[in-house]
């Protein structure tokens, strides 16, 4: 495990479960699936939390890391992102621009791992 990003990450957070199914409308589901709730949901806020730290170091936005990341997986050879926002056009696109070492990829792999899969 890295020192670098330590691994209890749930303590990271300050917004709870409440008020995350509270800002969703009635019929999001969301607010119903296993991911958003209970120890998953405190797990995810401070996957977040972590995902925000590395993004600043490399003077990127989380959104923009995320892409680069998912961009540069072995088997993905493109992406459909959306934005409902012109500003998110313009953060989406400078993901184009974010340099990801090896080692970083492999950082954030082992960061999510058990989170998310590319079969």
């Amino acid at each position: 495990r890295s020192a670098k990003y330590h691994d209890d990450r749930c303590t990271h957070h300050d917004r709870s479960e409440e008020d995350f199914r509270e800002d969703l409308p009635a019929d999001d589901w969301r607010g119903r699936h296993p991911r958003f709730t209970g120890e998953n949901f405190a797990r995810n806020l401070g996957l977040a939390e972590t995902v925000k730290t590395i993004a600043a170091e490399l003077g990127c936005t989380p959104a923009q890391l995320a892409l680069a990341w998912v961009l540069r997986q072995e088997n993905v050879s493109s992406a459909i992102i959306g934005a409902s926002r012109p500003e998110q056009v313009d953060d989406n696109a400078g993901a184009s621009g974010v340099e990801l070492s090896a080692d970083m990829i492999s950082e954030i792999d082992r960061i999510l791992d058990g989170v998310t899969r590319f079969e």
